[in-house]
């Protein structure tokens, strides 16, 4: 038997409403599993290169993703351990 493996990342917001609507329109297109990739704010890492960016020799060699401003954004897309055992 195929089987057909749906990638869901962040797009749910932390709404696990939006989260069941994905899951089902995955199933209605054909997916047969759905893998939910889940990032906890927690573990996010302080990496100083990326407080302010590295540019060498006028080329960009490290992006700016202020550690403060990942975290907040990440903590608010988060679902819980207890969210991924409803499926």
């Amino acid at each position: 038997m195929t089987k057909i493996i749906a990638e869901l990342c962040q797009n749910h917001n932390g709404d696990v409403n939006i989260l069941k609507d994905m899951i089902w329109s995955a199933a209605d297109s054909g997916a047969t599993h759905a893998k939910i990739q889940t990032i906890f704010s927690e573990d996010l890492t302080f990496r100083e290169r990326f407080e302010n960016g590295i540019t060498t020799d006028g080329v960009l060699t490290s992006i700016k993703r202020p550690y403060s401003l990942e975290h907040e954004r990440l903590s608010k897309l988060e679902i819980g351990f207890d969210i991924h055992t409803l499926f």
